[in-house]
Order: structure tokens, then C-alpha cells, then sequence
């Protein structure tokens, strides 16, 4: 379960920081898949994910948009964010958005 979480809100965090951390993740997208964009890395992830039979995105695993808000208020009672950039409710519920696209 935490690998899949992981494999769901790992691309969905590097779209939501792409003004924050936009360099830092083109540089990490450039070292494992050759790629120049923000987009292409988190391309590069999700088919390396795929690869690897885990979900992208809540839907893949078989969770629906009505758990949105239920998921945001856990995050947000929790204040899940990384250790380096930390994370407002706002940025939760974007990352979110994401996540559910």
C-alpha cells in the first residue's frame, strides 16, 4: 500500500511543485529518463510505475473522486508533506487534484 501511494502522489507532487522545485525535478528527470521537461519526467515515472504494475492515479486503484475530500481532510489533519518543502493546505489539495486527473 505505502509503494502505491507513493507511485500515485510522486507525480502528482512533482506537478504541483514545478514552480517550487521545477530545476531540481528536470535534473532528475534528465538523469533517469533523458528527459528535459517537467512533464517528461513525470511521463518517465508513471510509465516506469506502469511497468512495475502500479497505479498512477486513484483511479488505477480503484478509488473514486467522492473520497476526495475525506483523503484531503486526513492530509491535512495530519500535515502530510516532504521534509524539504513543506507543504499548506492549499498545496495539499492541489497536489490532490493531480492525483485524481
Amino acid at each position: 500500500a505505502h509503494g502505491a501511494t507513493l507511485s500515485i502522489m510522486s507525480p502528482a507532487w512533482m506537478q504541483m511543485m514545478r514552480e517550487r522545485a521545477g530545476e531540481r525535478i528536470i535534473e532528475l528527470g534528465g538523469e533517469l529518463f533523458g528527459a528535459a521537461t517537467i512533464e517528461g519526467t513525470v511521463e518517465g515515472f508513471k510509465t516506469f510505475y506502469r511497468s512495475i504494475g502500479s497505479p498512477v492515479c486513484f483511479a488505477d486503484a480503484g478509488i473514486d473522486a467522492s473520497c476526495k475530500n475525506e483523503i484531503l481532510d486526513l492530509m491535512n489533519r495530519n500535515k502530510a508533506q516532504g521534509g524539504y518543502h513543506l507543504l499548506s493546505d492549499e498545496d495539499r489539495a492541489s497536489v490532490l487534484n493531480y492525483a485524481f486527473a
